[in-house]
């Protein structure tokens, strides 16, 4: 008789753990469809819509984890979502790159001067 108590309450604690990651799974894939209607995105291929929804889910637990330093004063400043949260590593140093490039071609393209 023990041994049946003890199996019921395994299933009842596994059921409700398989609804807690059900439930963790909808409000994060909600919190993606919000993000991408407040960005305007839009990726038709399945596939990329779940890259850019890891790459999304990625950003937001470094943010969320960030955070909880900057609330316990471990640092100085906080983080927050923005367009480019879908984004990967990759995509992010690429465009500093390029962005650094031309700021390094404007600063040192000659200017020309008129004579009279």
């Amino acid at each position: 008789m023990p041994w049946a108590a003890l199996l019921l309450l395994v299933a009842v604690l596994a059921s409700a753990l398989v609804d807690d990651c059900d439930a963790g799974s909808t409000d994060a894939d909600m919190t993606w469809e919000e993000y991408k209607v407040k960005y305007r995105k839009n990726y038709p291929a399945a596939e990329d819509d779940e890259r850019h929804r890891q790459n999304f889910l990625a950003s937001q637990r470094n943010v969320v984890q960030h955070n909880e330093k900057y609330e316990r004063g471990e640092v100085s400043y906080s983080l927050g979502l923005n367009q480019f949260s879908d984004r990967d590593r990759q995509w992010r140093e690429r465009e500093r790159l390029a962005a650094s490039t031309v700021e390094q071609e404007r600063s040192s393209t000659p200017t020309s001067t008129l004579e009279a």
